[in-house]
Protein backbone atom coordinates (compact mmCIF):
# COMPACT_ATOMS: atom_id res chain seq x y z
CA UNK A 1 0.00 0.00 0.00
CA UNK A 2 1.25 3.28 -0.63
CA UNK A 3 2.24 5.60 1.93
CA UNK A 4 -0.60 8.16 2.63
CA UNK A 5 0.21 11.97 1.64
CA UNK A 6 0.84 13.98 4.89
CA UNK A 7 -1.92 17.07 5.44
CA UNK A 8 -0.76 20.51 6.83
CA UNK A 9 -2.26 23.73 7.74
CA UNK A 10 -0.44 26.48 7.49
CA UNK A 11 -1.02 30.26 7.83
CA UNK A 12 0.37 32.74 5.36
CA UNK A 13 2.15 35.22 7.32
CA UNK A 14 4.57 32.07 8.39
CA UNK A 15 4.72 30.62 4.84
CA UNK A 16 8.70 29.88 4.32
CA UNK A 17 9.55 30.98 0.69
CA UNK A 18 10.97 27.81 0.25
CA UNK A 19 7.92 26.36 0.48
CA UNK A 20 6.03 28.96 -1.08
CA UNK A 21 8.19 28.20 -4.01
CA UNK A 22 7.07 24.39 -3.97
CA UNK A 23 3.22 24.82 -3.89
CA UNK A 24 3.81 27.74 -7.26
CA UNK A 25 6.13 24.88 -8.86
CA UNK A 26 3.23 22.16 -8.09
CA UNK A 27 1.02 24.99 -9.00
CA UNK A 28 2.58 25.32 -12.63
CA UNK A 29 2.17 21.97 -13.28
CA UNK A 30 -1.47 21.33 -12.49
CA UNK A 31 -2.15 24.70 -14.61
CA UNK A 32 -0.03 24.72 -17.28
CA UNK A 33 -1.37 28.11 -19.11
CA UNK A 34 -1.14 30.10 -16.55
CA UNK A 35 2.98 29.49 -15.94
CA UNK A 36 3.24 33.58 -15.62
CA UNK A 37 1.13 34.13 -12.48
CA UNK A 38 2.17 31.11 -10.65
CA UNK A 39 6.00 31.37 -11.74
CA UNK A 40 5.25 34.77 -9.28
CA UNK A 41 2.65 34.22 -6.88
CA UNK A 42 0.25 31.96 -5.63
CA UNK A 43 -2.29 34.99 -5.26
CA UNK A 44 -4.55 34.88 -8.37
CA UNK A 45 -5.57 37.92 -9.66
CA UNK A 46 -4.00 39.60 -6.39
CA UNK A 47 -5.94 37.84 -4.34
CA UNK A 48 -3.64 36.06 -1.96
CA UNK A 49 -4.66 32.90 0.56
CA UNK A 50 -4.48 33.99 3.94
CA UNK A 51 -4.51 29.71 5.05
CA UNK A 52 -3.04 27.33 2.78
CA UNK A 53 -3.56 23.51 3.41
CA UNK A 54 -0.89 21.19 1.41
CA UNK A 55 -0.49 17.24 1.11
CA UNK A 56 3.22 15.89 1.05
CA UNK A 57 4.41 12.72 -0.03
CA UNK A 58 6.44 10.18 1.82
CA UNK A 59 9.31 11.84 0.16
CA UNK A 60 8.13 15.83 1.82
CA UNK A 61 6.87 16.97 -1.78
CA UNK A 62 3.56 18.69 -2.11
CA UNK A 63 1.46 16.78 -3.84
CA UNK A 64 -1.84 18.15 -3.33
CA UNK A 65 -2.79 22.01 -2.49
CA UNK A 66 -5.79 24.26 -1.35
CA UNK A 67 -5.60 28.10 -0.29
CA UNK A 68 -8.65 30.26 1.63
CA UNK A 69 -8.96 33.61 0.66
CA UNK A 70 -10.70 35.74 2.85
CA UNK A 71 -13.07 38.40 2.61
CA UNK A 72 -16.35 39.43 2.81
CA UNK A 73 -18.55 40.31 0.02
CA UNK A 74 -21.85 41.63 -0.60
CA UNK A 75 -25.01 38.76 -1.47
CA UNK A 76 -28.10 41.05 -1.89
CA UNK A 77 -28.13 43.37 0.58
CA UNK A 78 -26.10 40.96 3.11
CA UNK A 79 -22.39 41.24 3.72
CA UNK A 80 -21.15 37.92 4.16
CA UNK A 81 -17.58 36.96 5.10
CA UNK A 82 -16.45 33.87 2.82
CA UNK A 83 -13.69 31.69 3.11
CA UNK A 84 -12.33 31.67 -0.97
CA UNK A 85 -11.17 28.33 -1.59
CA UNK A 86 -8.49 29.05 -4.57
CA UNK A 87 -5.62 26.98 -6.55
CA UNK A 88 -7.34 23.75 -5.85
CA UNK A 89 -4.67 21.27 -7.21
CA UNK A 90 -3.38 17.30 -6.83
CA UNK A 91 -0.50 16.38 -8.96
CA UNK A 92 -1.63 14.23 -11.95
CA UNK A 93 0.32 11.10 -9.83
CA UNK A 94 -2.03 11.31 -6.97
CA UNK A 95 -5.40 12.00 -8.59
CA UNK A 96 -7.97 9.50 -8.16
CA UNK A 97 -6.40 8.62 -4.72
CA UNK A 98 -9.07 10.35 -2.47
CA UNK A 99 -6.35 13.03 -1.96
CA UNK A 100 -8.84 16.09 -2.92
CA UNK A 101 -11.33 14.67 -0.54
CA UNK A 102 -8.72 14.14 2.46
CA UNK A 103 -7.80 17.97 1.45
CA UNK A 104 -11.57 19.02 1.21
CA UNK A 105 -11.97 16.89 4.59
CA UNK A 106 -9.50 19.32 6.29
CA UNK A 107 -10.27 22.65 4.45
CA UNK A 108 -13.64 23.12 5.23
CA UNK A 109 -13.43 22.10 9.11
CA UNK A 110 -10.71 24.61 9.04
CA UNK A 111 -13.06 27.59 7.42
CA UNK A 112 -15.36 26.30 9.75
CA UNK A 113 -13.13 26.84 12.78
CA UNK A 114 -12.14 30.00 11.79
CA UNK A 115 -15.65 31.67 12.13
CA UNK A 116 -16.18 32.42 8.21
CA UNK A 117 -19.87 32.36 7.38
CA UNK A 118 -19.42 30.40 4.07
CA UNK A 119 -17.15 28.55 1.85
CA UNK A 120 -17.60 30.37 -1.82
CA UNK A 121 -15.28 29.14 -5.14
CA UNK A 122 -15.32 29.40 -8.98
CA UNK A 123 -14.96 26.42 -11.31
CA UNK A 124 -15.25 25.66 -14.39
CA UNK A 125 -19.07 24.06 -15.64
CA UNK A 126 -16.55 20.59 -15.97
CA UNK A 127 -15.23 20.58 -12.65
CA UNK A 128 -19.36 21.58 -11.00
CA UNK A 129 -20.01 17.48 -9.91
CA UNK A 130 -16.24 17.38 -8.69
CA UNK A 131 -17.04 19.69 -5.84
CA UNK A 132 -21.11 18.82 -5.54
CA UNK A 133 -19.63 15.38 -4.57
CA UNK A 134 -17.89 17.19 -1.39
CA UNK A 135 -20.67 19.10 -0.55
CA UNK A 136 -20.44 22.56 -2.38
CA UNK A 137 -23.77 23.87 -3.48
CA UNK A 138 -24.15 25.38 -7.32
CA UNK A 139 -25.35 28.94 -7.56
CA UNK A 140 -27.72 29.29 -10.57
CA UNK A 141 -29.24 32.17 -11.77
CA UNK A 142 -27.19 34.87 -9.82
CA UNK A 143 -25.72 37.47 -11.12
CA UNK A 144 -21.74 37.71 -9.52
CA UNK A 145 -19.90 41.10 -10.36
CA UNK A 146 -16.08 41.10 -9.59
CA UNK A 147 -13.57 44.12 -10.14
CA UNK A 148 -10.93 43.17 -12.51
CA UNK A 149 -7.55 44.37 -12.61
CA UNK A 150 -8.22 47.32 -14.41
CA UNK A 151 -10.81 48.33 -11.38
CA UNK A 152 -13.59 47.65 -13.94
CA UNK A 153 -16.68 45.90 -12.63
CA UNK A 154 -17.91 42.79 -14.68
CA UNK A 155 -18.68 39.32 -14.58
CA UNK A 156 -16.57 36.34 -13.77
CA UNK A 157 -13.86 35.02 -16.36
CA UNK A 158 -14.14 31.59 -18.63
CA UNK A 159 -17.96 31.06 -17.49
CA UNK A 160 -16.91 30.55 -14.47
CA UNK A 161 -19.31 28.96 -11.66
CA UNK A 162 -20.09 30.01 -8.49
CA UNK A 163 -20.69 27.17 -5.64
CA UNK A 164 -21.03 28.03 -1.99
CA UNK A 165 -19.80 25.31 1.31
CA UNK A 166 -22.65 26.03 3.84
CA UNK A 167 -20.55 26.97 7.08
CA UNK A 168 -21.82 29.32 9.41
CA UNK A 169 -24.55 30.04 7.43
CA UNK A 170 -26.52 27.40 6.09
CA UNK A 171 -28.11 29.45 3.22
CA UNK A 172 -27.01 32.00 0.71
CA UNK A 173 -28.76 35.25 1.98
CA UNK A 174 -30.88 36.34 -1.72
CA UNK A 175 -29.38 38.49 -4.60
CA UNK A 176 -26.91 39.26 -6.53
CA UNK A 177 -23.20 38.79 -5.61
CA UNK A 178 -20.20 41.11 -5.54
CA UNK A 179 -16.90 40.34 -4.76
CA UNK A 180 -15.61 43.66 -3.28
CA UNK A 181 -12.95 42.89 -5.69
CA UNK A 182 -11.72 40.23 -8.16
CA UNK A 183 -11.86 36.50 -8.04
CA UNK A 184 -9.29 34.00 -6.40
Amino acid sequence: MKDEPTLRVIEEREMPADLDLQIRQVLMQCFPNDLAAFGQTRAWHGSSPSVTVIARDCSGQVVGHMGLHERTIDVGDAAVRVAGLQNVCVVPSHRKSGLFERLMAATMPEAAERGYDVGLLFCLPALQRVYARVGWVELPGRATTRIDEKGVECGLPNNDVPMFYPLKVRELPTGDIHLRGNDW
